[in-house]
């Protein structure tokens, strides 16, 4: 399928983004080479955007982001969106692993081509019977986007701010008959079949051409409609009066409008459906401190531990476990770890978050061990090992078509500044901690604890 095929096939999507793709295209098509970094100055966003799933205990999340084609292609790499046939394959393996009780879909997209999503969306609504599945518009969920992200059994927004909606359909007629009459061209359509040739672009669209494609996008919606329908629980009607005429709802109109349930941070989600704070494992660490010298009615003070107890008196251990929790204050416990796990997180979510480092921060906050120091000097490594720029490898089609000026290496500047300490008088040092000067003193205090640790060593 060519790239003109593509754009003229129905596309779920904000129109303003696929206006900006078809200029991108249009571009291309007249024979403009494609300048990477005057798109990413334009889309406003790096085009290598690595999007891996990241799993915390048993929740896994899997992200959705920029534009969504079927496949991974050309528009993949020039939009920094999605390929749903890959989003398919790593949705399908979380749900084979048994480790993973919770899928969380990270939505962050204007929508897409329709072809993929309505298959992409039905996996997901028949999966939520088997395990968890919640979406978050973080902070954009629309359009095809919206399609996917209503699959869930839940649907949050990560602030007032977030954007939910745009429920239609869009396509455009490139009429190119009178580019081709100024080059000289004239292109017949030959075809047998009253609609074969319907929407071709070297003749002005027609009538009869126009109601053809019109019904084609009025039934594509109403598939839409009635799938976002049921999904969430409503009736069509509902659908099409209070969510789908093609606006985008803010915040809490989004949650009136019954697009979404309510409001909570991703990290909040994460803590939420993964919180044990008090499981099995700690109630045994109970036990044990009452396990010493435990007198048993008819035995002398002895030191008994969990495994004879279970074979010996199943009973009685039973009744140790019920006690040791009946004096345990469980929500104070959960309420004192979930605030030190907050406050950990949060610590580590401060550091900056600007280009590649936000997935590695997120895992380090999210890991359950690693302090804001620990985070810092981590940091400080991985970007000490960057010494390329983005990635320009578009896909084989458009490979010839790039102009990729190289990055910046700026491996000395990371070294200098990793050995000096005097943070007034050493700019390189101060732009590596980006002028935060809290987290250049919490990695000093960790070294000085010699609580740091470099990647590698055991």
């Amino acid at each position: 399928m060519s790239i003109l095929d593509v754009l003229n096939s129905p596309w779920a999507i904000m129109q303003d983004k696929y206006t900006e793709i078809c200029g991108i295209y249009a571009r291309h098509l007249r024979g403009e080479k494609l300048n990477i970094r005057a798109i990413e100055a334009q889309l406003g966003h790096p085009l290598q955007n690595i999007n891996e799933t990241e799993v915390f205990g048993s929740v896994a999340v899997l992200p959705i982001h920029g534009v969504l084609a079927k496949k991974a292609n050309l528009f993949q790499k020039v939009s920094g969106g999605s390929s749903m046939e890959l989003i398919s394959k790593e949705f399908t393996a979380l749900m084979q692993d048994d480790r993973i009780q919770t899928i969380i879909l990270d939505v962050d997209s204007p929508g897409g081509t329709v072809a993929g999503t309505e298959q992409l969306a039905s996996m997901i609504y028949e999966a939520r019977d088997k395990k968890r599945i919640v979406s978050v518009a973080n902070e954009l969920m629309a359009s095809a986007g919206y399609w996917i992200g209503s699959a869930a059994s839940e649907i949050y927004i990560t602030s007032n701010t977030s954007v939910v909606g745009s429920i239609g359909v869009v396509t455009e007629h490139t009429d190119s008959s009178k580019l081709q009459e100024k080059e000289g061209i004239k292109t017949t359509v030959i075809h047998s079949g009253k609609f074969k040739a319907v929407g071709h672009g070297n003749a002005p669209l027609s009538a009869g051409d126009l109601k053809v494609i019109q019904d084609q996008l009025d039934y594509t919606y109403s598939i839409f409609v009635n799938t976002v329908a049921k999904y969430r629980g409503v009736d069509s009607q509902t659908v099409l009066t209070d969510m789908a005429d093609g606006r985008t709802f803010i915040g809490e109109q989004a949650i009136e409008a019954g697009l979404v349930d309510g409001v909570s941070t991703l990290q909040d989600l994460i803590a939420k459906y993964s919180d044990n704070v008090f499981n099995d494992s700690e109630t045994v660490d109970i036990i044990n401190t009452l396990e010493n010298e435990l007198e048993l009615e008819g035995v002398a003070m002895t030191t008994i531990n969990i495994a004879t107890l279970k074979e010996n008196n199943p009973e009685l251990l039973a009744s140790i476990k019920a006690d040791a929790v009946a004096g345990v204050d469980l929500e104070g416990v959960r309420q004192e770890a979930a605030k030190a796990e907050r406050e950990r997180i949060e610590s580590v979510l401060s550091l900056p978050m600007a280009g590649s480092h936000k997935a590695l921060i997120n895992k380090l906050a999210f890991d359950g061990v690693t302090s804001k120091a620990e985070a810092a000097l981590t940091l400080l490594e991985e970007e000490g090992k960057r010494s390329a720029a983005i990635s320009s490898d578009l896909q084989e089609d458009a490979a010839d078509l790039l102009e990729i000026a190289p990055s910046v290496d700026n491996s000395d500047n990371v070294s200098t500044a990793s050995k000096s300490d005097d943070w007034d008088a050493n700019e390189h040092l101060r732009a590596e901690f980006n002028n935060d000067k809290d987290t250049y003193d919490a990695y000093m205090q960790a070294n000085k604890d010699g609580l740091l640790k470099i990647q590698g060593d055991k």
